[in-house]
């Protein structure tokens, strides 16, 4: 669903405990994606302790998947991925839009 508001809180699950995590939408930003331009809003968060920040591309022509994601750590470094394909399946796509 799009988000509603500057700000979107919910539950985060890892491996190790639930966590209440609130982001804020930063920006919107244009970007390189799939040999196009695509339309984005950029969502951050920075942690508690202050180390880590994430930023979140979503792409409301894409029914806002995330296409791009940048975690940043003081310590341990910077990791960043990019959607590179996506697959819908065709039956699938038609009834959800029912």
């Amino acid at each position: 669903l799009p988000p509603e508001g500057a700000t979107q809180s919910f539950a985060l699950a890892t491996t190790r405990r639930v966590n209440r995590v609130t982001v804020r939408r930063e920006r919107t930003e244009t970007i390189e994606w799939n040999g196009d331009k695509l339309d984005t809003e950029v969502w951050h968060r920075t942690s508690d302790d202050g180390k880590t920040e994430a930023h979140v591309w979503l792409a409301p022509s894409l029914r806002w998947i995330p296409v791009k994601i940048r975690a940043e750590h003081a310590t341990r470094g910077t990791v960043e991925a990019v959607l590179d394909a996506i697959r819908v399946d065709e039956p699938v796509a038609q009834a959800a839009e029912k």
